[in-house]
């Protein structure tokens, strides 16, 4: 038979294999399945070095399922004044509904867009000046 301690390690590592398994479908699965709204950048903090933080948190706003919610966006790909300015600025904004909330992520360089199987918009060539993430 099986020793006691030996199960309760056989049972945590597939609890964890499970967890895994089920985060990373998640991931696909938003990825994959979301839609697409407009998000205004409403605040920022600063940041960048400060007490650990690295990249402005960019605050953002978006209308999902006709409701106003709020979320933010700590990026390092970004210059640590581009709150200044980007603020009042749009965005698409990747969300999808769960029976939690809302997923979601604001769209503003290229990565973004092609992590989400979108092409980058002619609009946002302006953003590509701050884009920090190719060089």
């Amino acid at each position: 038979m099986i020793n006691t301690k030996y199960k309760t390690i056989l049972v945590t590592l597939l609890v964890m294999l499970v967890l895994v398994l089920i985060g990373s479908y998640h991931g696909r699965n938003f990825r994959a399945n979301h839609l697409l709204t407009v998000g205004k950048i409403v605040g920022y903090d600063k940041g960048c070095g400060t007490k650990g933080v690295y990249g402005q948190n960019l605050h953002y706003e978006y209308y999902a399922d006709g409701k106003l919610l709020r979320d933010s966006r700590q990026t390092s790909q970004l210059p640590c004044d581009i709150g200044v300015h980007i603020i009042g600025k749009t965005f698409p904004v990747a969300y999808r509904k769960y029976w939690y909330g809302y997923e979601n992520n604001i769209l503003m360089i290229p990565e973004d867009f092609k992590l989400y199987g979108h092409p980058f918009p002619d609009s946002l060539k302006w953003m590509l000046q701050y884009d920090q993430s190719n060089k």
